[in-house]
């Protein structure tokens, strides 16, 4: 876990630095795009050494290997799909290229919530795999209940800072982006649904795929293409004729595909977790959320104020959920931290050491 870890933030540093550098140099778009690139041949590279395995030398047949992944690999393609297709129904179905360079800029900033957690899910997975190989199974259950508990913290904060949006998008992007300010605050719902569908897919994904899981995200998929082929243009017709922006009808759309993808997805990971969905802990969630929320739109503060704004509404939606919980969620977001921490199985009890 440490390892993986390390490798990841270390890819993630390079990517930031080569960025910059190559956009000061000016390289602009493409030194960006570059960066990207240059970071993934690091992680490989310090993949290949950590790992030890050898480009040449034995290796499993390639048509086992493909029956051994296909579903993986299936799901991943078909999970991205899901998750990015957006910005390119914008891109293909919105008039004039302005639309597409607010819709990514509202993207932008729903990105810091979204990946403080998405690189959790591989390590639970792997955590939850490691698990059934060695020890039956026995930690699943505390496993998989304490990263849902952490998934409806991790969504609940980023809904709870919608309020503080439009401050942070003029403050990040200036004056001239502020009409991305309600279409970051609608993908900032969307964001916190992805979160929970991750958490699904990582419970599932670390239990085994399955065909008709793959089955079920390949439909939705179609779904959401339809949706934003058919509905869409739509609405953002609608929307323009009454003075909203348009882009707020793709978001929108968005949203809808990530509900029903969580739902599809944390359906999967419970029924194959034999883990009932903790709905104390989401009504605990929702008022948490619903107080932070208001007090970051009671706070007045722009500017550079918006970071005091920011930590008084996450202050107050960690005590509130400590507070209504009586320390089962935090409780639940330790045992999964030290699970992970220590490679071994969690608890599966308070009494256990």
């Amino acid at each position: 876990y440490r390892s993986q870890a390390a490798m990841q933030s270390g890819s993630l540093a390079c990517r930031r630095l080569c960025a910059i550098g190559l956009v000061e140099a000016v390289a602009g778009a493409a030194g960006a795009a570059a960066a990207v690139s240059l970071s993934d041949g690091v992680l490989f590279l310090a993949a290949r050494r950590r790992s030890g395995v050898g480009l040449l030398g034995p290796a499993m047949p390639l048509p086992e290997v493909i029956a051994r992944s296909r579903l993986v690999i299936g799901s991943g393609l078909v999970s991205r799909a899901l998750f990015s297709m957006d910005l390119i129904a914008v891109k293909f179905l919105a008039p004039g290229p302005t639309a597409a360079g607010l819709y990514a800029a509202a993207q932008n900033l729903c990105l810091i919530p979204w990946l403080g957690f998405a690189n959790s899910a591989g390590l639970v997975a792997q955590a939850i795999a490691v698990d059934r190989r060695h020890h039956g199974g026995r930690s699943g259950v505390p496993l998989a209940t304490g990263y849902l508990r952490t998934a409806l913290l991790a969504a609940g904060l980023t809904i709870a800072v919608i309020p503080v949006t439009p401050a942070i998008a003029t403050l990040l992007l200036g004056s001239r982006y502020a009409n991305a300010a309600p279409v970051a605050a609608v993908l900032l719902v969307a964001s916190a649904l992805r979160m929970m569908a991750l958490a699904g897919r990582a419970i599932s994904g670390g239990l085994g795929e399955s065909t008709v899981y793959s089955l079920g995200l390949t439909t939705l998929a179609c779904v959401g293409v339809a949706g934003f082929v058919h509905r869409a243009p739509e609405i953002a017709a609608r929307f323009a004729a009454r003075g909203i922006e348009p882009m707020v009808a793709y978001a929108i759309v968005t949203a809808s595909l990530a509900l029903a993808t969580a739902l599809g997805c944390l359906a999967a990971g419970t029924v194959m977790a034999r883990v009932a969905f903790p709905w104390i802990a989401l009504v605990r969630t929702v008022l948490a959320c619903a107080v932070a929320a208001a007090i970051g739109w009671i706070l007045p503060w722009t500017g550079v104020g918006v970071f005091p704004r920011l930590a008084a509404v996450a202050t107050v939606f960690a005590a509130l959920a400590t507070l209504l919980g009586d320390r089962s969620l935090i409780g639940g977001v330790g045992a999964l931290v030290r699970h992970v921490a220590v490679g071994r199985p969690a608890p599966t009890n308070s009494t256990a050491p």
